[in-house]
């Protein structure tokens, strides 16, 4: 099943005060590994945050093109593999 996560879930993730049963299940069902490895080598790469390198990994992957008003970003996102 193919679907697009908000930070409100992702935070949750991170965050103590924001986690709930449903998003530590969903995030112990994703394939992490893939996503946060590609996300963290975008990050690492181009210097952005991985909040920022989340949303490139995945304009990528769905081959979809990237619209934002954050510079390093939208520099990354025109780059060959972003």
């Amino acid at each position: 099943m193919a679907f697009v996560l908000d930070c409100s879930v992702t935070m949750a993730w991170l965050f103590p005060d924001e986690a709930a049963e449903a998003t530590d299940r969903l995030r112990d069902s994703l394939p992490e590994a893939r996503v946060w490895g590609a996300v963290l080598e975008l990050a690492n790469r181009h210097g952005l945050s991985v909040y920022g390198a989340m949303y490139l990994e995945l304009a990528v992957r769905m081959r979809l093109p990237l619209v934002t008003l954050d510079r390093a970003l939208a520099a990354a996102g025109t780059s060959r593999w972003g």
